[in-house]
């Protein structure tokens, strides 16, 4: 859905955007190559620019999700100083109850004065390997409530005037285990927003303060005029979407819903979550600003607004409603840490709602996030590791016109992509024993989901522990226009003794001895559209390529291939068609 370029309305503000642009890239780039974590090294993180009132300027959004947090987290951190903000301050932030997604998604803020004029505000928020908490690496499915998930951060000055506050620096870290990887990641944050604030500055002496004023106030507005313009070409009405949380635990396996009412009037939409089931005494809970970051995520994917500046003047036509005490939108004390998880499930509904005005913008279901964590130590060099099996990725559900993507990351993670294989085993402990795509994978559909894959992995550390939270094992991604849904994921553990455990979706597996293997088999995706008016030399050329077994394909698509000479059965696959 395309709307008016900038360029055509204000050159001038069109280039101030790419400048924008260029500093919080500046950012992103300074923090990839400091990094010390696999998390972050893969792009689990975003930062981002905001004016003096904490509304966003510009961000670089490697973890899209994470990026629509940071101007919330920064108009907290405003209100709550109120009048103690002074040049040279640096706070950090990773309260959930404090407008943030989950506490290990912590974020630095800094305000940038030019001569003594509060101009804008930089953050860089990030995905530490540890936040404290009962379990290493801060994931915890067993949490009940906050306190046992993680250490809380609310607005906390590391800095003030300048003046480094080690003994707050300290106590924080002291608090964390890994300390030595994820201090240094706070470091390369800091890093980040220094040379955030110096390429600022530079562009601030060389236009002008009230030039610098003038565009972004302008470059919002016409914003703000873009996004209203793709709205408005959405057929007004109220569209409703629905989906279904299924906790899979060793405690229970219950199912929460997740409801969904979009209305669209003129220029005008709202997303409205009333009727989703309340908080539970779980992790599966989520913040405000981790259910609005996924929905606002998942919107623009769905509207393709791609050539539009992500400023506030992007969300002004937009407003979302979810009931406090709800699943997304939990009161204090809840634990939340799965909250990010959720917006799997903002998008499934988003998906289905928008699909009645605009079937060919959505996707069939994506399939959902197993997610496996190891955490322990290294014992090449002694010290502790920590990561997310980012090479786990499941497949992503096919839209009108295309296949789904193969291994696509993580949905509201933008470029968060697999891991190097080389860069895996030199940063963990463990040999990659198998990475390829399953076959039978996918959903079936004129066109087929995007493929999962099949993972092992062999563990020779000490003291690792694994732990899962994710979704998938029960329900597999849904189809959409007459497609099939995508398979189911799972996991399994192999011990050295030769006993195997099938783990739950959200789980803490426990420790792991030298010589385990994990068997990670991630779905594919669902498909769009019938399967029987596939191209048969489109299922053809996948029975080749391993993607879809022979029988499978007679099966799902009527497609009879001979399993010796691998060519069709034209006649056999006319019949089977017709009938």
């Amino acid at each position: 859905m395309g709307a008016t370029s900038i360029r055509s309305q204000n050159i001038e503000a069109s280039i101030f955007h790419l400048r924008l642009k260029s500093i919080t890239k500046k950012m992103s780039l300074a923090l990839y190559r400091a990094t010390r974590s696999p998390l972050f090294n893969q792009g689990d993180f975003a930062t981002g620019m905001m004016d003096p009132q904490g509304q966003m300027l510009e961000q670089d959004e490697h973890l899209p999700l994470m990026a629509f947090s940071l101007f919330p987290g920064c108009q907290y951190t405003i209100d709550f100083l109120g009048d103690e903000i002074y040049p040279d301050d640096l706070i950090i932030h990773n309260d959930v109850f404090c407008n943030n997604l989950q506490h290990a998604d912590t974020g630095f803020y800094k305000p940038v004065f030019y001569h003594d004029q509060l101009v804008a505000w930089l953050g860089c928020r990030g995905h530490w390997a540890d936040i404290g908490g009962a379990v290493k690496g801060t994931c915890n499915p067993d949490a009940t409530e906050v306190w046992q998930e993680a250490l809380r951060l609310p607005p906390v000055k590391v800095q003030e005037r300048g003046r480094w506050r080690k003994d707050v620096w300290n106590m924080i870290f002291s608090n964390v285990r890994l300390r030595e990887i994820v201090e240094s990641d706070a470091k390369a944050q800091l890093g980040s927003i220094e040379i955030g604030e110096r390429e600022l500055l530079k562009l601030i002496d060389q236009i002008g303060l009230e030039a610098f004023r003038r565009n972004y106030v302008e470059l919002m507005n016409i914003t703000e005029q873009m996004m209203r313009q793709i709205i408005t070409a959405i057929p007004d009405g109220v569209y409703k979407g629905e989906s279904v949380v299924y906790d899979d635990s060793p405690r229970q396996t219950e199912e929460r819903h997740v409801r969904l009412q979009v209305t669209i009037k003129s220029s005008d939409l709202e997303f409205d979550y009333t009727g989703t089931d309340p908080q539970n005494d779980t992790f599966v809970n989520a913040s405000y600003v981790s259910a609005a970051s996924g929905t606002l995520t998942i919107l623009f994917q769905v509207l393709k607004a791609i050539d539009i500046p992500h400023n506030q003047g992007l969300l002004r036509p937009i407003k979302i409603h979810i009931p406090e005490g709800s699943l997304l939108n939990a009161r204090f004390p809840a634990a939340t840490f799965y909250g990010n998880k959720l917006v799997e499930h903002n998008a499934e509904a988003v998906m289905k709602a928008l699909a009645q005005p605009l079937p060919e913008n959505v996707t069939a279901g994506k399939a959902r996030r197993l997610s496996y964590r190891m955490t322990g130590v290294d014992p090449r060099n002694g010290s502790g590791y920590h990561d997310i099996f980012f090479l786990t990725h499941e497949g992503g559900g096919a839209s009108y016109g295309c296949d789904g993507y193969n291994q696509p990351g993580l949905l509201g993670g933008g470029p968060v992509l697999s891991q190097d294989y080389e860069l895996f085993e030199l940063q963990n402990p463990v040999y990659l024993i198998k990475h390829e795509y399953g076959t039978d994978s996918s959903g079936p559909g004129r066109w087929r989901g995007g493929l999962g894959n099949e993972t092992i992995v062999r563990y020779y550390g000490e003291q690792t522990l694994a732990v899962l939270h994710g979704d998938g094992t029960i329900v597999g991604p849904h189809g959409l226009a007459g497609g099939k849904s995508g398979p189911v994921s799972h996991v399994e553990i192999h011990y050295p003794d030769g006993s195997v455990r099938n783990c739950h979706a959200r789980e803490i597996a426990g420790y792991v001895p030298k010589d385990t293997l994990s068997f990670h088999y991630a779905a594919g995706g669902g498909g769009y559209g019938d399967p029987y008016q596939r191209p048969v030399e489109k299922v053809l050329e996948d029975v080749w390529n391993g993607f879809v077994s022979v029988a499978r394909a007679r099966e799902d698509y009527g497609v009879v291939i001979d399993p010796e000479t691998m060519a069709v059965d034209t006649a056999a696959t006319e019949r089977l068609r017709a009938r």
